[in-house]
């Protein structure tokens, strides 16, 4: 598990460092879509973990939230007045936290039903199609 923990922390924090800049440059709901459907990439990957596979989704991993969440954070907060951005950031943060909740409580029973691998597919593919809803309200 080591591998895994510091790919992701090494490509975080690299992307979140260096490529930060291009969130501006490629517009930030288009670089968040991109983003989450390489996380969704990485959940599915893990169906298919091998020897040495665990450093390059941990890599996969931490390059999408490296870039996803201060880049999303920012998408959430601008879409609102200022004296609104509390309240946003905690519906936010508290869908997200109630999303993992749930794929956690259910998460379970799925895998004992139908396996790990169909678990860590159907999340991806979720988690992936919230990246084609962002990428569907861009104009190219």
């Amino acid at each position: 598990m080591s591998g895994f923990f510091l790919g992701y922390a090494f490509f975080a924090l690299v992307t979140r460092l260096g490529l930060m800049g291009y969130a501006e440059r490629f517009g930030r709901v288009r670089v968040s879509g991109l983003c989450i459907l390489l996380y969704a990439l990485g959940i599915a990957a893990t169906a298919f973990l091998r020897p040495g596979m665990l450093e390059v989704v941990g890599a996969m991993l931490g390059t999408a939230q490296g870039i996803f969440y201060p880049v999303f954070n920012a998408v959430v907060v601008e879409q609102v007045p200022g004296e609104q951005r509390g309240s946003m950031m905690a519906l936010y943060h508290g869908g997200f936290n109630a999303g993992t909740a749930l794929a956690m409580l259910c998460g379970g029973a799925f895998a004992e039903a139908y396996g790990y691998p169909a678990l860590f597919l159907g999340m991806g593919a979720v988690t992936a199609s919230a990246g084609v809803y962002l990428l569907s309200t861009q104009r190219f």
